[in-house]
Order: C-alpha cells, then sequence, then structure tokens
C-alpha cells in the first residue's frame, strides 16, 4: 500500500496545485468588500446571521472560568463535516439529503 501511495502521488503534483493558492483565483479576487477589522453583518441576509454571543463580547474576554454541569449533546466521529451537520446549498428533492435535511 505505502509502495502504491508513493508511485501515484508525486510532489509536483502538490506544487503545481498549491504553487499559487495565495493568488486565489480572479472571481474571487474582483469580489468587492468593505474594508474594515470586523464583519459588516447584514441584518436582512437570508443566509448567515451574526451570532447571538458576538452583541455583547468584550474585546478583552474575562478569562477561563469554570464549567459547571456542562455534558456533551452529540459525540461525532472524526469522519463528519460542517456539511454533514448543515448543508449548504440547494438540494433536489430527488437526493436523500433533501429528505433527511428538507
Amino acid at each position: 500500500m505505502l509502495q502504491a501511495v508513493q508511485l501515484s502521488f508525486l510532489p509536483d503534483m502538490f506544487k503545481s496545485t498549491y504553487q499559487a493558492i495565495t493568488k486565489g483565483n480572479p472571481m474571487w479576487n474582483d469580489l468587492s468588500v468593505e474594508e474594515s477589522k470586523l464583519y459588516s453583518w447584514d441584518p436582512k441576509s437570508t443566509y448567515i446571521h451574526e451570532p447571538p454571543y458576538f452583541k455583547n463580547m468584550a474585546m478583552d474576554p474575562p478569562g477561563a472560568h469554570g464549567v459547571k454541569d456542562a455534558y456533551c449533546l452529540l459525540n461525532f466521529g472524526d469522519s463528519i463535516t460542517t456539511n454533514h451537520i448543515s448543508p449548504v446549498g440547494s438540494m433536489p428533492s430527488c437526493k436523500i439529503s433533501s429528505r433527511t435535511w428538507g
């Protein structure tokens, strides 16, 4: 198995893919954005909302404190991604995901 991986994945494959990764792509680079240190939340957005715990958050947090009577709500394995938890985009009705999340 190791030999198959070593023969299949060559350093040049990664170099060519990642040599310009910080440059982005033209469409991404041409997006207009507001110059700001903080994200400008749009209260009318139907896609992303400001998390309520950000609203009164101090710039200098008070520091660590004890956690009492806490318990795990869900414990997922290493193979789950955020798309498994909260999928983004449309889900055609013919797909199993729409029956699961629809």
